[in-house]
């Protein structure tokens, strides 16, 4: 082999040399902890230290597809019947908490650009709930400091992961059960393979993921196949099969795409406006976390499922948090698939609305 070819195939191996095991090691700790999500959470840490000391390595696009795809087939198995007839039968409750999030996280958003907390309209797409890639996309569309925006929605994602993993430690060391982290995601590493199955959990995640990018929906790798795969299951057409070592892995990636994403000029610019940046988005996760108490208390749900319907962390990381603790995994799910489409259909509009007047309030004052 060509000294130069060795050169820059040892190039693109020697970031991953330097992460996974990182990745491997953070991951590893956080079960062993039983930290809820330890295998996301765990290769994101790492990520953030790779990436924060200048480490460059970027995960091929089709692995970071193939990681949401999967995690969207995890939610669509809780998408189920019982699970829409419980928004069916409590429609004004799932439709008003979603509204009074969306409409509490705008105004919180406009009040901060107003007030220049944050740099322009960082601050407005910054604490949107939910759809954090979409978000970011449009932030970056409509010439915001885009990076700014990342570093909000992320470390947004962060804080409501570290929150519920207390809370579950707590729940669970109040109980004296061991009601997080430590098992395989998805039931078990190993099950018995069947090839039909696996073959459905593909076809499914390839027809969702070109479909949902054919029709333009935002967040296409992880709606497409959520909603094809709930589709097929309740039709009874499909049974996707998500053995622990292939979810396993969708965190892990999903993780450290997150991760990556805090590159030394982002944390320069998170750097500057931290005590904004950590205000704007406490409040946001106060607010959503008194929601959840409102809800625990009137509707007799736990806590922690309350709290987890309610967190403005995203319906993807909910996901992986509901399913390795021990809460309502369909009423969390519910509410977050809710509130997810709600700002995805509106969220764009109310973005550019406010930063438009946002915009026309400066330049009159």
């Amino acid at each position: 082999m060509p000294f130069r070819t060795m050169t820059g195939a040892m190039s693109r191996v020697l970031p991953w040399i330097r992460l996974l095991p990182g990745a491997a090691l953070f991951a590893g700790l956080f079960e062993v902890l039983g930290m809820p999500a330890g295998l996301l959470l765990g290769p994101l840490l790492a990520a953030v230290i790779f990436a924060s000391r200048g480490g460059a390595l970027r995960l091929p696009s089709w692995l970071a597809m193939a990681a949401q795809a999967m995690i969207g087939l995890m939610i669509a198995r809780s998408l189920t019947l019982p699970a829409l007839t419980r928004v069916a039968q409590a429609p004004w409750m799932f439709l008003g908490t979603t509204i009074a999030i969306v409409v509490a996280a705008t105004c919180m958003g406009a009040i901060a650009a107003r007030m220049r907390v944050l740099p322009g309209t960082a601050a407005i797409w910054g604490l949107m709930p939910g759809a954090a890639t979409a978000m970011v996309l449009m932030a970056r569309d409509e010439d915001a400091d885009w990076q700014l925006v990342a570093v909000m929605a992320y470390l947004r994602v962060i804080l409501v992961a570290g929150i519920a993993s207390i809370l579950a430690l707590s729940f669970s060391a109040h109980s004296g059960g061991s009601a997080v982290g430590g098992g395989a995601p998805g039931g078990a590493w190993f099950p018995d393979l069947q090839p039909r199955r696996l073959c459905e959990t593909v076809v499914i995640a390839l027809i969702g993921v070109w479909g949902a990018r054919r029709l333009g929906v935002p967040a296409a790798p992880l709606l497409g196949p959520m909603f094809l795969g709930a589709l097929a299951t309740g039709a009874g057409l499909a049974q996707p099969q998500l053995p622990g070592w292939l979810l396993g892995g969708a965190y892990l990636f999903t993780g450290m795409r997150i991760g990556l994403g805090f590159t030394p000029p982002v944390i320069a610019t998170a750097r500057k406006a931290a005590p904004a940046l950590l205000a704007a988005v406490g409040s946001l996760i106060a607010f959503c976390g008194g929601c959840g108490f409102l809800i625990a208390h009137v509707f007799d749900v736990d806590p922690l499922t309350a709290y987890l319907a309610t967190s403005p962390g995203g319906a993807d990381f909910a996901a992986v948090i509901a399913t390795t603790t021990d809460v309502d995994v369909s009423f969390v799910m519910s509410m977050q698939v809710t509130r997810l489409l709600a700002v995805i259909v509106v969220g764009p509009w109310l973005g550019r609305m406010v930063a438009r007047y946002v915009g026309t309030a400066e330049l009159g004052s």
